[in-house]
């Protein structure tokens, strides 16, 4: 089921003029900081370009779950509170990769980096720190 959606979002991104682009990407990840629109972001992009991200990128996500469960390296990872289409998702790989640290970002879309750069650079160098302290 999982694959289909994709496939359909890919289908839909390839026809899709910039207007729609912009608006469906603006629906499926949100943004809490008025700068990051949709448009500044998304305005140039081509939906054949957008349609091979989503065919290569995201059709088989699901399919590493158990990569995820062997993974034996230090894992953070940061989700927005307000993204819909990754909050869940980013929660399960948390619960799958063995002692990741998991932090949801309030006031936060799907861009967590651009609209709280500050925070996510602090929340990065304390992890780097935590998994690199001396014995």
């Amino acid at each position: 089921k999982e694959e289909r959606v994709w496939r359909r979002a890919a289908a839909s991104f390839e026809r899709a003029t910039p207007a729609e682009l912009c608006a469906s990407l603006e629906s499926a990840a949100p943004t809490e900081v008025a700068e990051l629109t949709a448009e500044g972001l998304y305005g140039r992009a081509h939906g054949e370009a957008l349609a091979r991200v989503v065919r290569g990128g995201f059709l088989h996500v699901e399919d590493n779950d158990e990569a995820c469960r062997q993974l034996e390296l230090p894992t953070l990872i940061l989700a927005g509170a307000n993204d819909r289409t990754w909050l869940t998702r980013s929660r399960q790989l948390a619960e799958l990769i063995p002692g990741s640290e998991f932090e949801v970002v309030e006031g936060s879309g799907h861009l967590v980096h651009l609209e709280r750069p500050d925070d996510c650079s602090r929340w990065i160098s304390d992890h780097t720190r935590r998994i690199h302290r001396p014995g």
